[in-house]
């Protein structure tokens, strides 16, 4: 294929204006690209989970900040630091469910309005 390339175009061997691919080599350099990509969304995920995480911690740290009094007073009536130590923990995680959840909503709606956008899109091209 080359050499027919070179000769239409009246090259010398060494000088080619041009590259030829094979399917599979398209293939493959898709799929590297693909992976890449897969990758960097993998990171801003991990990121974002990371983010999210601290997120949490900082409003429970907050929240018993603000609750000290609150504290005190279930200290006062005979509960344990364990006790008071589950009541923050569901707190949190109810808090963290609830936000979860919301993202998700809020994602899903993205990611559905983009498919339908793209897919117009789509057959009006094509």
């Amino acid at each position: 294929m080359n050499k027919k390339l070179r000769k239409s175009k009246h090259e010398k061997e060494g000088k080619d204006s041009f590259h030829v691919q094979t399917f599979e080599q398209i293939l493959e350099r898709a799929n590297t690209i693909l992976d890449i990509v897969k990758w960097v969304i993998v990171a801003i995920a991990a990121i974002s989970l990371f983010v999210g995480g601290i997120r949490i911690i900082n409003t429970v740290y907050m929240s018993v900040m603000e609750k000290t009094k609150q504290i005190g007073v279930m200290k006062a009536v005979g509960a344990g630091n364990r006790d008071i130590m589950s009541i923050f923990l569901i707190e949190s995680g109810v808090l963290g469910l609830v936000r979860r959840v919301i993202g998700c909503i809020i994602c899903l709606s993205i990611s559905k309005s983009f498919e339908l956008i793209i897919a117009r899109e789509w057959d009006r091209i094509y």
